[in-house]
Parts: C-alpha cells; sequence; structure tokens
C-alpha cells in the first residue's frame, strides 16, 4: 500500500511540474510575430464618396467601443466585463490619427492589413474582441482608410495614451497556439446592386455591419468565412455582461417569437435607425441606433432578414 502511495505522490508530483513549466511558458512566451505577412502596396485615394462612407462606416462599426468620454475614437477600457475576465484588462485602440498614440503612423497598406487579417503595425495579433472585414468589399474597406486617413472628426488627433494590454493566461495561450490571422484572398466580394434587395441585405448582415457576429449564439463560435455556418446564425443568445446590466442579445428571425416578428417596414426602420421601438426601452449598449445608415440599407436588411427567417420555417 505504501508503495502505491509513493507512485501515486510521484505521479502528482509529476503533473504539478508539467502545469507549472506549461504555465511559466505561456506567461513568458513571447507573442508569435506575423511580419512575414503581406503589406499590400496601397495608396487611397479620398474621394468625396469614399469619405461619406467611411465616415458611416467608421461611426457604425468602430465608435460602440473606441469612442472615449469626448466625440474622438481614443479608447477605452473594454466595457464588456466577460471578455475582461476572459482575457484581462485592455483598452481599444486609440484610432485616431495622432501619429504617435493613435494610428496616423500606421500606411494605407498596413491599415488594409489590420481591418482584413487582425495584424497590428507591430506584427502582433489582435484579440478576436475586434472583428476582421473578411467578407467585405475592397470598397468598403478603401472607405474606411480613406476616413481614418483624413484625421477629422471622430478620428481628429488624440494624444490619448492607451495602456499596454495586460493579457490573461488564457488570452496568451489563445494568441499563441489557437488564433490565426484571417488569410487574405485574391479577390473579395464586390457589393451587391441595391435594387437585389435581398442579397445587398445579406451583404449588410454578414460583411458590411457585420450584424450576425452579435446576434448569433456567441462571439467565441463565429464563422468569419461563411456566417451561416455560425452556430445559432441571427437566432440572438450572446450575452454581454457590462460594468451595471447585462444584455442577452435577441433574435432576428421573423418567427412569431421575437420582438422583430410584430414589426412591419417602417416599424424596422424606426427601431434600427433611431431606436424607437413601441412598447420597449431604449436600446442598451452594446447594441445602438444607426442614424446614419440609408434607409435603402435599411429596408434591404428587413427584406434579408424576412426572406431568411421564410427560408428557416421551409415557407415558400
Amino acid at each position: 500500500m505504501k508503495k502505491v502511495i509513493k507512485i501515486l505522490a510521484y505521479l502528482l508530483g509529476g503533473l504539478l511540474l508539467i502545469g507549472l513549466a506549461l504555465f511559466a511558458f505561456v506567461s513568458f512566451k513571447a507573442l508569435p510575430s506575423y511580419d512575414s505577412v503581406a503589406i499590400p502596396d496601397l495608396k487611397v485615394e479620398a474621394t468625396p464618396e469614399r469619405l461619406a462612407l467611411g465616415q458611416k462606416l467608421v461611426d457604425h462599426n468602430c465608435a460602440g467601443c473606441h469612442r472615449g468620454k469626448g466625440r474622438q475614437l481614443d479608447g477605452i477600457l473594454f466595457e464588456d466585463v466577460a471578455a475582461r475576465k476572459s482575457f484581462g484588462d485592455f483598452h481599444s485602440a486609440n484610432i485616431t490619427a495622432h501619429p504617435e498614440n493613435g494610428i496616423g503612423a500606421y500606411t494605407d497598406g498596413e491599415l488594409y492589413r489590420i481591418l482584413r487579417t487582425g495584424i497590428k503595425k507591430n506584427g502582433k495579433l489582435m484579440l478576436p474582441v475586434m472583428p476582421q472585414f473578411v467578407l467585405s468589399s475592397d470598397e468598403d474597406i478603401y472607405a474606411i482608410i480613406a476616413y481614418l486617413r483624413a484625421g477629422e472628426g471622430l478620428v481628429a488627433p488624440s494624444d490619448k495614451l492607451i495602456s499596454t494590454p495586460q493579457y490573461s493566461f488564457l488570452a496568451r495561450a489563445l494568441l499563441n497556439f489557437v488564433i490565426k490571422p484571417h488569410p487574405t484572398k485574391e479577390a473579395y466580394p464586390l457589393i451587391p446592386t441595391p435594387t437585389d434587395s435581398i442579397a445587398f441585405g445579406k451583404y449588410l448582415v454578414d460583411a458590411r455591419y457585420v450584424c450576425f457576429a452579435c446576434h448569433s449564439a456567441g462571439l467565441d463560435v463565429l464563422d468569419m468565412e461563411t456566417p451561416n455556418n455560425t452556430p445559432g446564425y441571427l437566432q440572438g443568445g450572446t450575452i454581454f455582461e457590462m460594468e451595471e446590466y447585462e444584455v442577452n442579445s435577441p433574435s432576428l428571425l421573423m418567427d412569431g417569437e421575437s420582438n422583430i416578428s410584430s414589426w412591419n417596414e417602417e416599424a424596422f426602420i424606426a427601431a434600427l435607425k433611431f431606436g424607437q421601438r413601441e412598447g420597449l426601452p431604449a436600446y442598451q449598449k452594446p447594441m445602438h441606433p444607426y442614424p446614419m445608415m440609408d434607409t435603402t440599407e435599411v429596408r434591404a436588411i428587413y427584406h434579408y432578414l424576412k426572406d431568411y427567417s421564410k427560408a428557416q420555417a421551409g415557407e415558400d
């Protein structure tokens, strides 16, 4: 019996040493660099049309996480408490045009790479809380870059210095061994014509505004390359644990059970653009109104959600 106990003690001691060694290895191992991923030789022309579209896309896709106490997008402590519990204390980046503390020193090619792959200027990979635009058209990406580079309004230079992330053991393990950059493509989708309302709506939901990311089963199960394969696609259920409350993202399926099921097209426009929903309170973060979204876009999203809901129900 003593021999058995002695063997078990050795085994437990060995496992403990292995665990400590693994913990030390992950904790002190340098995060991988992806400098070998090519930076496009790119110079985006800042046309009035691109600047207008870029302002809208940055306001609706970036401001929710990057807007500080003022109007500028100079970063804040990430507000999703659950994400901080998992990944450590980290701030969203200062994405104003400040040359040292913001992204003013990024080239157009470096901005393109980070938006497509998640690789920062220093070659390191961002945490997946920052979505990559892997299905967006190049024109949408060029518009974002044009606005970011303009250095006005939301992205006027701010010298706010964001602290270095204090990554948790889990975050370091994921960044070292699991999470990889999204691969670049030789060609990206084109923006469907708005006259094809359902195709245009799907593009908006899956690529331009990435609505499905928050309105599916969880941020950890997203299939960014093929959104329809995401578990619980558009069925809601992602829980956002904020500082003072918890939000469970609602379903976007018109299945007779969701709030959206009772909305006609005009009610949907009022809800999405202005946050006005009969009998319901104002939106809570991370959701927000989309006042700059074109009404044509909102109608297209409604048509796609309605068509997809019918398909899921097996209706003709």
